[in-house]
């Protein structure tokens, strides 16, 4: 009765010790769980999205990038020709066309310096130029899209303290270089021929 009774306490506290166990494992899981959701430090870091890359439509602008000369017309009164350098190239990580036009200073023109950025806006789906001119310009347009060689954008341009539409064209030329021509806004669906030009 003794050896039995010994066996029976020997199993008795085998299995409260066992539940005793039991219990402290569940205890600590929601623990381990915590610090599992917690992120741990010294623990692997959340993987980072990958960075977006440059729109496939920007081949299209190909043609406007390089080093040019410009021989232009200013179609307002007085009317005259001028000359320009154009230097353009892919900038901001090859997201956008960096545009820097050094109108020449003569007897007829006044000259000027104007900086821009042409490239492809993926929300709206067209192509935007921003740019900004020496003194208090600065103008935004945007185009769907090219119609053949022709590249046109339209939107908003102030100068002298006014402000106007503006409708810009961009042509690829057969080899290299392009040409463009500049236009306001004087009316629905009316347009007045301001500046035009040939960059080679």
């Amino acid at each position: 009765m003794r050896t039995l009774s010994t066996v029976g306490l020997s199993v008795v506290l085998g299995l409260s010790g066992l539940a005793h166990a039991k219990e402290a494992k569940k205890a600590a899981e929601p623990k381990a769980e915590a610090k599992k959701e917690g992120a741990p430090a010294g623990g692997p870091a959340a993987a980072h999205p990958a960075p977006p890359k440059p729109a496939a439509e920007l081949e299209q602008l190909k043609p406007f990038i390089g080093t040019f000369k410009c021989e232009m017309k200013a179609l307002m009164e007085p009317k005259h020709d001028f000359k320009a350098n154009l230097q353009s190239k892919l900038d901001v990580e090859k997201f956008w066309i960096s545009w820097r036009l050094v109108e020449k200073k003569s007897k007829t023109h006044p000259g000027g310096v104007s900086g821009a950025y042409l490239g492809y806006d993926t929300a709206a789906k067209q192509f935007l130029m921003v740019a900004v001119h020496s003194g208090d310009g600065w103008m935004r347009i945007a185009g769907k899209g090219f119609d053949g060689d022709n590249l046109v954008m339209t939107g908003e341009i102030t100068m002298g303290g006014r402000k106007l539409v503006m409708r810009k064209t961009l042509t690829k030329g057969e080899k290299k270089g392009f040409t463009m021509k500049v236009e306001a806004g004087v009316g629905k669906d009316k347009w007045m021929p301001v500046q035009e030009g040939a960059c080679k």
